[in-house]
């Protein structure tokens, strides 16, 4: 039998983990906000 590892949220201080997502606004990724000046 394997063993489950549950998925955890990053800590204070640590970096996000990289995600993409579809949206109604289309696909969005947590390197698209980085890459923009502002969050608008």
């Amino acid at each position: 039998m394997e063993a489950v590892v549950a998925p955890s949220f990053p800590r204070l201080e640590e970096p996000a983990p990289a995600f993409k997502a579809r949206t109604t606004h289309g696909e969005r990724s947590l390197e698209g906000y980085r890459e923009q000046e502002s969050f608008s």
